[in-house]
């Protein structure tokens, strides 16, 4: 491998874990989002939107899991 390979490969990585960080932080504002909608307005949509939140959670601990 030559150098700039080796230094692309790094940043393709870096990107993905980055992109898993993103994945993981924006699942848990719609869990809080959720929550707040549950504990408010309607109990209902708050916890579809819990569990799609933590759908997204999961999502974005394989997606880290897949990066490193």
């Amino acid at each position: 491998m030559s150098d700039e390979s080796i230094a692309r490969k790094v940043l393709e990585e870096g990107e993905a874990i980055r992109a898993a960080r993103r994945m993981l932080v924006r699942g848990a504002a719609v869990v809080a989002g959720g929550l707040a909608i549950a504990g408010t307005a309607n109990q209902t949509f708050g916890g579809v939107i819990v569990v799609v939140g933590w759908l997204i959670l999961v999502w974005g601990i394989h997606k880290y899991g897949r990066a490193r």
